[in-house]
């Protein structure tokens, strides 16, 4: 497994309250680092499997996680040969 820079990436939002969505094709892999003013993940589209601080986590559409500021980068992965569509959502 590789990891890939995510095929699109675009934010919307205001200065205070931003959303960043994140696309990754099917089988891409991608290391995020959680900021403290952006934890939440939430799936716009596919599954994707997340590794964090030891732990896994496997989430579908509409489903969302709020990951702990830690010294650890996130790992996301979207599942089934699929593409997935994410967004990194302020607390």
């Amino acid at each position: 497994m590789s990891t890939t820079q995510p095929i699109s990436l675009s934010t919307k939002g205001t200065d205070n309250e931003t959303a960043t969505r994140v696309m990754l094709d099917g089988d891409e892999t991608m290391s995020l680092h959680i900021r403290p003013t952006l934890s939440r993940v939430r799936v716009v589209d596919g599954q994707a499997w997340i590794s964090y601080e030891g732990k896994d986590y496997v989430l579908s559409y509409g489903e969302e996680i709020t990951l702990p500021r830690g010294k650890y980068q996130a790992i996301i992965m979207a599942l089934y040969h699929r593409p997935l569509t994410f967004e990194l959502l302020p607390n």
